[in-house]
This record gives C-alpha cells, structure tokens and sequence, in this order.
C-alpha cells in the first residue's frame, strides 16, 4: 500500500520528486542540496566539493563512486541503486545520515556493513539475493522503519526473523519478497510500536492470527483477508477470479 509508504519515508511523493538527472557531476552546482546523478562510465570523482549536499540519488554505484559519497559528510539522505561496490563500511564515516535506500546489490553477501550506522532512521534494502541473515540489523534499534525486500522476480530467502526483535521502536515494516526458513511472525509480537506491516503471504494463517492477537492495532492486509475468508488461501484465489473476471 503506498499510502503507509509515505508516512514510512520509503516513498516519494510532490515536494519530494526525485531531482531530474545530471549528465555529468561539473553540472552541479557548488552549493547543491540535493542531486541524482547516475555513473555511464568510469567514476572520476566530483561529489566530494559538494560539501552542502543533503540529498543524494545516485546510480550505478561502483566502489570509488560509494567511497567518495563517504566523502560528504553533510548526506542526510542517499538513495543508492544499481550497486557493483562490496564494501559498504565507508558509509559509516556520514554522521547526519538518517535515511538510506539500496535498490539492486546483488554481489553483497551480507549485511555487516549496517551495523554502525546508529543514526538511522530509515532503512530499505530491496534485492539483495544474496543476504541471508537480518542479524547485522538487530543494533539498529533506532530504526522507525525498515524494509528487506525482494523484486518482481526475485525473493529474499533468510534464515529467521528473530533479529527483528530488538527493534522496539519501529513503526513501519516491509517484508515484500521475503522468505524465512523458519515460516514464523513471532519475533514480531515484540515490537509493540509497530503500525504498518507489509510482507507476502509466505507464513502460516495461524502466524498471522498470532501477530494479530499480540498486536491488535497492526496494519495489515492479511488480517483483513482473514476477517473475510476462512483461509488466506482462498481469499488470495477469490482476489484472482475478481481480477480474471474484471478484464
């Protein structure tokens, strides 16, 4: 649902449109808040003069490109998509950074790199297919929203989601394309501060009635499903013939 996406801060919306691409970084303005550059070809450097820079979009990120965005320590904001760096500890040196977006790293293995990066508020991380444990991200317990997703064509597959636990203050979860061994929703009941959840239907009805009962003032749209159908399952395959029949 994009509407619990705004109040998430993982969507953008009128004032926030993404800034219209620069050809070229000598293109930026010294005193640039905010800019969306994408790398064609080898990374020259250029980002690191911008020393207001706020907000940063920026694609094709190899590793020289994501070390000289940890030469701007004024980022508040740095949306990252189309990653080939592997090295993501360099971003730890942005003390105002609070939100940060990664779309597309498919050659990280893990999520060690998020760790220290405490001032956070704001993380989605969508494909990533190779990350397999969400334990890195238990010390973030100042997030108030987080995303671990998969893509249209791709899915998230980690062991458990019991490092999520420790995120008492969360509002907003997303776990799009995302699968646990474990098929459980309990290390959810923990995080009473949680009012939005949006994940597959990749669990058992009977975790979905649990996570209701143990936080009855979640947002999700499997609870509705259930307050309507015996089953998800046969919610899920009404939904289709609704949509079958309505083309």
């Amino acid at each position: 649902m994009t509407s619990m996406r705004i109040p998430a801060g993982l969507y953008f919306h009128g004032a926030e449109a993404v800034p219209a691409p620069l050809a070229s970084l000598d293109d930026a303005p010294d005193d640039a808040a905010a800019i969306n550059f994408r790398r064609i070809r080898r990374y020259r450097g250029g980002l690191s003069r911008l020393t207001g820079l706020r907000e940063l979009w920026a694609q094709a990120v190899d590793q020289d490109f994501l070390d000289d965005i940890a030469r701007v320590p004024s980022l508040e904001r740095v949306y990252l998509s189309q990653l080939t760096a592997t090295d993501l500890l360099p971003l730890t040196r942005l003390p105002r950074m609070t939100r940060l977006h990664i779309n597309g790293a498919t050659r990280m293995s893990d999520l060690e790199w998020a760790a220290p990066l405490r001032e956070l508020d704001v993380l989605a991380l969508e494909h990533l297919p190779k990350v397999r444990s969400l334990e890195p991200l238990a010390a973030l317990t100042q997030l108030r929203s987080l995303g671990v997703e998969g893509a249209m064509d791709s899915t998230v597959r980690v062991a458990s989601l019991a490092p999520l636990s420790a995120l008492t203050r969360i509002e907003y979860l997303f776990l799009t394309a995302l699968r646990s061994d474990d098929r459980s929703l309990r290390p959810l009941h923990a995080l009473k501060a949680l009012k939005g959840l949006e994940c597959a239907r990749h669990f058992p009805d009977a975790e979905f009635v649990a996570l209701r009962s143990a936080l009855p003032e979640l947002q999700c749209r499997w609870f509705d499903m259930l307050d309507a159908y015996p089953t998800l399952a046969e919610g899920t395959r009404s939904a289709v013939r609704r949509m079958v029949g309505s083309d």
